[in-house]
């Protein structure tokens, strides 16, 4: 995205709407003026009908790996190799339908980052590569498995390491014998990013014996959970 000088009269209404916190105000000219380290291309801005003189333009195709900016940063972006628009696969509590989380698996979701902090792709390689060591199984139909070049060791493609994006959702399952690894990596790793996560879960359990049995694996990982329930565990939380 950017700002057409001869039309922006410096007003400064954009410089609040931006999720990104890319647009600022240039000091010589009172213009506003687009980061494009920061810039998300969500196109929040060029949806926006406040600005009184239409100076936003944006490119009408975006060269790589600058494009998967796009594919995570706009809600109505279709991922090409997923169909899919969004972040992630389609919901993944629809396991009735999908039955994507077979009994004996569980599925771990990781968004990685907020509007207004947003996601440098680096961290979630970080998460990713953590992951797999604990054993995780990526979903294939996620954007984010597209930009693996080994998915086994959850390396992302170094070309797109850099790009800032809204958030991003890693999606993978483990078994119940994974899942403690899993979960001290993501609290280690949650030290060295520079960005917020949160933890989704998901199990598949129909028998009262298969909830307290799931109950007693997660307080050993440290977390509580009630039945049919969405819980925030805090992990990821960026400290002050």
């Amino acid at each position: 995205m950017i700002i057409q000088d001869d039309l922006c009269v410096g007003c400064g209404e954009c410089v609040d709407i931006c999720p990104g916190g890319a647009i600022h105000l240039q000091e010589d000219s009172g213009a506003a003026q687009i980061s494009q380290q920061l810039c998300l291309e969500c196109r929040v801005c060029i949806r926006w009908d406040g600005c009184p003189t239409n100076a936003f333009q944006e490119e009408n195709s975006l060269p790589w790996p600058r494009s998967v900016r796009r594919v995570f940063s706009d809600p109505v972006t279709t991922f090409e190799e997923t169909t899919v628009s969004g972040r992630g696969t389609e919901e993944m509590k629809t396991n009735d339908v999908t039955h994507r989380f077979p009994p004996g698996s569980y599925g771990l979701s990781i968004d990685v980052g907020r509007p207004n902090v947003g996601a440098y792709l680096r961290d979630v390689d970080k998460i990713t590569r953590v992951l797999a060591e604990a054993g995780a199984d990526f979903s294939r139909n996620n954007p984010i498995f597209t930009l693996m070049t080994d998915p086994e060791k959850g390396c992302l493609s170094s070309e797109v390491l850099n790009e800032r994006v809204l958030s991003a959702v890693v999606e993978c399952t483990v078994t119940p014998d994974q899942l403690p690894d899993a979960i001290r990596c993501l609290q280690d790793i949650s030290r060295e990013i520079d960005t917020v996560f949160s933890l989704g879960f998901i199990a598949n359990v129909t028998e009262l014996r298969d909830r307290e049995a799931l109950h007693d694996l997660l307080r050993e990982c440290g977390i509580g959970a009630e039945n049919s329930a969405k819980i925030n565990v805090g992990l990821g939380r960026k400290e002050p």
